[in-house]
């Protein structure tokens, strides 16, 4: 028993602590916060780049300018007198995540309000209010239709085209633009929300081909597809 305990005494004895480097410590994280600072940075130009690229009209280009540049990290460290003869895989995988990340962040930020508008107004549905029936009828107009309404002969009554128009930043005009019987532009009023609407008077067996334009303060534009409304008897 004695003997044992001996043993167990002289291995306490040979075991030392590894001493505690915080000089060494010091600089290998002061290291990583540079690096790590460079890879944010760097992302900022390529990102600018890629947004400049994108309103070219070549957003898959960008993309991959962004991919890319993943392997430009190296020469950007060595150029900053960054070490890189140590780096493991791991290190390479964790920096060029941060930057795709933080670069892709930046690109997509920079892309939508309120740095830049680069959609079209949505126009809604076409509907059409005032055809008789129970109330207040409502029809969804079909663009690849001749749609109608049926009137009593000689009848005339009011008839109001409403749609929804939205976007990114604000909408400046909406107008009903109609080909057919004759071409004619009318501004339509905007109501609650998003909705938009033009009253116009029809008769028995009058006829109208139209669509909808609408453009937003950036001078985005957007039609709707051409309708065929016929109020018959």
């Amino acid at each position: 028993m004695a003997k044992k305990r001996r043993k167990t005494e002289e291995k306490k004895e040979h075991f030392k602590k590894p001493e505690f480097d915080e000089v060494e410590f010091m600089q290998k994280e002061i290291g990583n916060t540079k690096i790590a600072l460079l890879s944010i940075v760097f992302s900022v130009p390529i990102a600018v780049l890629a947004y400049v690229i994108t309103l070219a009209g070549l957003p898959v280009a960008a993309f991959l300018i962004g991919v890319g540049s993943i392997f430009l990290l190296k020469y950007v460290y060595q150029f900053f007198n960054i070490e890189t003869d140590k780096f493991e895989n791991k290190d390479w995988v964790g920096n060029g995540a941060m930057f795709f990340l933080t670069w892709l962040a930046i690109w997509v930020l920079i892309l939508n309000m309120p740095f830049s508008d680069l959609t079209n107004p949505t126009i809604g549905k076409v509907r059409m209010l005032g055809c008789p029936g129970a109330g207040f009828e409502e029809i969804t107009l079909d663009s690849k239709l001749v749609n109608t309404c049926t009137l009593q002969l000689n009848d005339t009554r009011d008839f109001t085209v409403t749609t929804t128009v939205t976007d990114n930043s604000d909408v400046q005009t909406v107008v009903i633009q109609f080909t057919s019987p004759a071409v004619e532009s009318y501004p339509m009023i905007k109501g609650s929300g998003d909705s938009y609407s033009y009253t116009l008077p029809l008769s028995t067996g009058d006829s109208r081909i139209f669509h909808i334009f609408a453009e937003d303060v950036n001078g985005h534009t957007e039609a709707s597809p051409t309708f065929t409304f016929s109020a018959v008897s």
